[in-house]
């Protein structure tokens, strides 16, 4: 007897072969593409990060560095102002002329000058005259390397110059004699010609005086001037600069 035979199927293996189908398209991975776009992008993620922890490294550098500048200007400026002393107003420009040359001072206000610290209106350079017989740098230095107890991270160099400007009675701006325009005859103290004294390089006026009905006050200007190498940049110069004024007039304003 011939049997016809049927082919019978397992219940749920149509099904299966599917889901494992499906699977397996799924679990085909990345193609070439998709992992190099991966790793560019985190290679761009990674180069940006590392650019914002060198500029932050770099940020946090300068302003320690500036901060180093404050603290040592300031810490010149109140070294000139301690060899003053009790001294009379009369004597304070000697006192702080001891030992500045021409030279020394004209070198160091060329060097704060040109990195634009300054201005030829901010006042006019005082030094002694060249026959004067004081050691170089018995006041003031005019220039020097900071001292390891100033500074631990960086090498400062520092700059004082002494110098005099003029404040026309009622204002407080004080400035050089060539910015006020004052001439260089017929400024008076009294009935004394004083016009020389206040053009003078080697010479500080030591009372207030007249240019016709205007009186000007003269005052000492001691300007530091502090510079160190950018910490972004081998061919860039940081200079920090600041300037106190100290009043040699004789009478009270």
């Amino acid at each position: 007897m011939v049997m016809n035979q049927q082919s019978s199927s397992i219940p749920g293996i149509g099904a299966l072969g599917k889901r494992a189908s499906k699977r397996w398209r799924n679990e085909q991975g990345f193609t070439l593409i998709e992992v190099i776009v991966s790793i560019a992008l985190v290679l761009v993620a990674g180069l940006a990060a590392a650019q914002f922890t060198i500029t932050a490294i770099h940020t946090s550098q300068a302003q320690q560095q500036r901060a180093a500048a404050v603290s040592i200007a300031n810490g010149s400026l109140e070294q000139a102002e301690a060899l003053l002393g009790s001294s009379k107003a009369q004597e304070y420009a000697a006192i702080l002329m001891k030992g500045v040359t021409e030279s020394n001072s004209k070198a160091a206000w060329k060097v704060v000058t040109d990195l634009g610290a300054v201005s030829d209106e901010d006042m006019d350079l005082l030094y002694q005259p060249a026959s004067a017989a004081d050691p170089e740098d018995s006041g003031i230095k005019v220039k020097r390397t900071a001292t390891p107890e100033e500074s631990r991270s960086s090498t400062f160099t520092v700059y004082t110059v002494l110098g005099k400007c003029y404040r026309k009675q009622g204002t407080a701006a004080c400035k050089s004699a060539s910015a006020l325009g004052l001439p260089t005859g017929g400024l008076r103290f009294g009935s004394t010609d004083v016009s020389s004294q206040v053009w003078s390089n080697t010479v500080m006026p030591t009372a207030r005086f007249n240019d016709g009905t205007t009186t000007y006050i003269p005052m000492l200007r001691v300007m530091v001037a502090v510079t160190w190498p950018d910490v972004g940049s081998s061919t860039r110069t940081c200079v920090y600069a600041t300037s106190r004024l100290i009043d040699s007039d004789v009478k009270a304003d």
